[in-house]
């Protein structure tokens, strides 16, 4: 198998698939340096609900407005404008939390149509694959290298993780707490006039307040009651972006 089974879209960084496989991909090697991925023209970047609360600290954290709403990483609110979390050269700042999206690029954990096996994909296309020069895909016998065991396992637990993320957000839109939003942002810049991001979903403050003891000991004993608050704090950042 050398293609991966058909998705609607890939996800954001990755601009074609392939499955792993030591016959096609056995001359590959990892440039460790170049595995910075270019974010300039990048507006959102996925987070886990783990990294709500690290991420959330610089960055306006919203939910997407298509089902799952999945949690976001709001980068700039134009296009050509600079992100917060960027550096000069475009790459997430040096020292500063690396979401497990980034992380995992160009590998990715993608079903295989099976059941629910997952097999391991990477972007050909990425800049950090080489044959010239590099850390091995895999070793003189065929046998994967280690630095494809470690991106399997950073692609594994990231994969855990967003599993764990479309469950909260599937929790979060049964007990009605998402709803469409709109954020008006008011520029520090002085005479800058005011205006509205709207296109996202956001925790209902009042539905939050509204919720019995039981299903917020629910959110609690499930670890999504921090995330919660963590998201609704990191969108007083609106502001400071623009």
């Amino acid at each position: 198998m050398t293609q991966p089974p058909a998705a609607p879209t890939l996800p954001v960084l990755y601009q074609a698939l392939e499955v792993v496989h030591a016959d096609r991909h056995g001359a590959l090697r990892l440039l460790p340096a170049r595995r910075h991925v270019d974010l300039e023209r990048i507006s959102a970047l996925p987070v886990a609900m783990e990294e709500i609360a690290l991420v959330g600290r610089h960055l306006p954290i919203l939910f997407a407005e298509q089902a799952p709403h999945m949690p976001v990483a709001l980068l700039r609110l134009a296009p050509d404008q600079p992100s917060p979390a960027l550096g000069a050269d475009g790459h997430w700042l040096a020292g500063r939390y690396q979401p497990a999206h980034l992380r995992r690029h160009p590998f990715l954990l993608v079903p295989s149509g099976v059941a629910e096996e997952l097999v391991l994909c990477l972007d050909p296309l990425a800049p950090c694959l080489s044959t010239e020069a590099g850390e091995p895909l895999y070793a003189g016998d065929g046998q994967p290298a280690a630095a494809l065991q470690q991106a399997f396992a950073l692609a594994r637990d990231a994969e855990a993780a967003f599993r764990r993320t479309r469950a909260f957000c599937a929790a979060l839109d049964a007990l009605g707490l998402l709803s469409a939003s709109t954020a008006r942002v008011q520029p520090a810049r002085p005479g800058a006039p005011a205006f509205d991001i709207t296109g996202f979903r956001a925790v209902d403050r009042a539905a939050l307040a509204k919720l019995d003891g039981a299903a917020l000991a629910g959110l609690r004993d499930a670890g999504q009651l921090e995330a919660i608050y963590a998201h609704l704090a990191s969108i007083h950042g609106f502001s400071e972006m623009a």
